[in-house]
């Protein structure tokens, strides 16, 4: 390249950097006092009283928080923050499911303005105070606000979705609820649903607890996903990179975990069709029993104490180890490539083991128990029974 178009390309960076800190440095000092450039960015506190009846309840906003709060009167009163730029438009009309409460936070920002906005110090909210406890569809969804729906709503179906921003909803009742986040995070404790719960953050971290329903769905990416005394049919929980905890929690038929870098841990639970995968993050067992295990990791370890299981037990990793006390099951497979094999179990089995290099140590096989086959390539095995 020519050196002159080398000086030109360099200016060029130079002068982008140099007008995008002037541009910021403008934006800076006149955080405090945007309305002296342009108008309509004072918000006021606005009050509307909603006389017609409705089942059904559509919200969308930018970035207001959005609080769903029991009417202290009987009369629905909506409560929010706007201004000439940035303001809300409410309605109620009729839907095929119903009449329906609608709720649009609405923008008419210039570029410039909006940049101004980024820089706004006071948090907007959306105050909606409903006169019933009972509606038939929720939905709400916000780009950056906060959700928060206060105790004892009943809904057949709830769906709320945020990109940013956290959602909290405690002590609720549904037929089917879909709670979903892009980065915030999800408090979810004492609901109820008769069909399906979904819970979605890809980024953010998942405290849920005092859940029932018939399927539970847990996803994300990255984060901490804390379980507590969870009772459903099934669950079905997916993740990336983030760690799972579960502690008290009861699932009649099948129980599935899996994430690539995470961590799985599991405290005094029944879990019915256990299957958990991880590639390179430890599992953890203690006091838990259910139907059958099926355990497959990569690189982690394997730590199980306090177990049963009614049929089948398989415990599969590569390098890791896997370590056991006070495990039973009907039969048990354990394999690890390079890891070592070690426990005891509660009852005899008809053992049948293998290992390349290491060394093995174990009682003697009962031919007439179920089968304990224990394999590994370089690591050692032993096991007891416990007397």
């Amino acid at each position: 390249m020519k050196k002159h178009i080398k000086i030109l390309i360099i200016i060029s960076v130079i002068s982008i950097f140099i007008g995008a800190a002037l541009m910021l440095g403008a934006l800076l000092a006149l955080r405090n006092n945007a309305s002296s450039v342009v108008t309509g960015l004072e918000f006021k506190e606005s009050v509307y009283t909603i006389t017609d009846p409705f089942t059904n309840i559509n919200i969308h906003t930018i970035n207001s928080s959005i609080e769903l709060l029991p009417s202290p009167d009987g009369i629905c009163r909506i409560v929010c923050s706007d201004s000439e730029k940035l303001y809300h438009q409410i309605s109620v009309t009729e839907s095929p499911s119903g009449s329906q409460l609608n709720i649009s936070q609405c923008e008419d920002w210039q570029w410039f303005e909006m940049l101004y906005d980024l820089y706004r110090k006071d948090a907007l909210s959306l105050l909606i105070y409903l006169p019933e406890t009972e509606y038939t569809l929720l939905h709400a969804d916000s780009s950056s606000g906060n959700i928060t729906i206060a105790p004892d709503f009943r809904f057949q179906t709830v769906n709320t979705y945020t990109s940013s921003g956290n959602t909290k909803i405690t002590t609720l009742d549904a037929e089917t609820l879909s709670v979903c986040s892009l980065s915030g995070d999800l408090i979810v404790d004492d609901l109820e649903a008769t069909q399906d719960i979904y819970l979605e953050s890809i980024s953010g971290s998942k405290q849920i607890g005092n859940l029932t329903a018939v399927n539970v769905t847990v996803h994300g990416s990255s984060g901490h996903t804390f379980l507590e005394n969870i009772t459903a049919d099934t669950l079905h929980a997916t993740s990336g990179s983030e760690d799972f905890l579960m502690t008290g929690s009861n699932f009649r038929n099948i129980t599935y975990f899996e994430t690539s870098n995470g961590s799985i841990e599991i405290l005094d639970s029944n879990c019915g069709e256990q299957s958990l995968q991880t590639v390179s993050g430890n599992i953890t067992l203690q006091k838990v029993n259910g139907n059958s295990l099926n355990i497959r990791t990569g690189s982690g370890a394997i730590l199980i104490e306090n177990a049963l299981y009614n049929s089948n037990l398989l415990c599969t990793t590569t390098s890791g180890e896997i370590l056991f006390s006070d495990l039973d099951a009907g039969t048990l497979e354990l394999i690890s490539s390079s890891g070592n094999i070690s426990g005891n179990l509660l009852s005899a089995k008809n053992f049948i083991t293998g290992s390349s290099s290491g060394f093995t140590d174990i009682p003697p096989a009962d031919e007439t128990a179920g089968t304990c086959h224990i394999r590994t390539a370089s690591g050692n095995i032993n096991v007891a029974i416990k007397p």
